[in-house]
C-alpha cells in the first residue's frame, strides 16, 4: 500500500514543528556548550534523515528541502515554543560551562 503524495510532506512538517522542543529537552541535559552543539548537530542529522526517509526522496541535500525544513522549524520555535517556554519556563536551558 502506497501513501498519498501529500502525507509524507505533512509528516515532515509535523516533524519540523516538534523538533525544536525535543532538541531543547535533550540538549539541556548537556553542560558544556561544545557538546550541546554536537548533540544538536547529531539530532539535526537524524531529523533530516528521517524526513528524507518519510518523503522517499533520494538522499541529497537540495536547497528547497533544507529551506523548507529550516523555515518550518524556525517558525514553530518562534511562534509556538519560545512563547510557551517564556510563560512556563519548561524549556529553559541551564547555563553552560
Amino acid at each position: 500500500m502506497e501513501l498519498p503524495t501529500e502525507l509524507p510532506y505533512a509528516l515532515v512538517t509535523i516533524l519540523s514543528i516538534l523538533a525544536p522542543p525535543v532538541f531543547q529537552l535533550v540538549t539541556r541535559l548537556v553542560q558544556k556548550e561544545v557538546y550541546r552543539f554536537l548533540v544538536s548537530l547529531a539530532l539535526s542529522a537524524i531529523t533530516g534523515l528521517a524526513a528524507v526517509i518519510l518523503t522517499h526522496l533520494p538522499i541529497e541535500f537540495s536547497v528547497p528541502f533544507i529551506t523548507g525544513l529550516f523555515t518550518f522549524s524556525s517558525l514553530a520555535y518562534k511562534v509556538i515554543w519560545k512563547p510557551l517556554s517564556k510563560k512556563t519556563g519548561i524549556l529553559q536551558a541551564p547555563p553552560t560551562s
